[in-house]
């Protein structure tokens, strides 16, 4: 890990970006991969939802920026199959996705801004999930 970095662990990571997302004018959404079962005790319980497995850390909304769904991995990670196939599919209807990484910070701050990635995350995120 880099010390210059405001994280030290994907929780962080995901808590900075959504409060970066957020302070810009950003609609920002971590969205639950999970269905809530009510037991007869009247107890709620929280379990995986299988067929959403693999749907992107965020989704982002702007007014002017537009939509960015966005997969988070931590150092040396890369999406699974699942991630990938959700990826693959919203690319190819026309929504801008990314998958970053920590060191990506400087390229987020660059697409919550509305400015082109300093870095070609583009290519970066073709090939994560190629």
């Amino acid at each position: 890990m880099r010390p210059d970095l405001p994280y030290g662990n994907e929780r962080e990571f995901t808590r900075w970006a959504l409060k970066q997302a957020r302070s810009r004018g950003w609609l920002a959404c971590h969205p639950s991969t999970y269905d809530v079962l009510r037991m007869r005790d009247g107890v709620s319980r929280a379990i995986p939802d299988r067929k959403a497995a693999g749907f992107p850390d965020l989704v982002l909304v702007h007014d002017e920026h537009g939509l960015v769904v966005a997969e988070l991995k931590w150092f040396g990670r890369k999406p699974d199959e699942a991630q990938r196939r959700w990826l693959l599919a919203l690319a190819g209807v026309g929504v801008r996705v990314f998958v970053w990484w920590p060191d990506d910070a400087d390229e987020i701050v660059d697409v919550l801004e509305g400015r082109p990635p300093s870095r070609r995350l583009f290519d970066n995120t073709r090939e994560a999930i190629a």
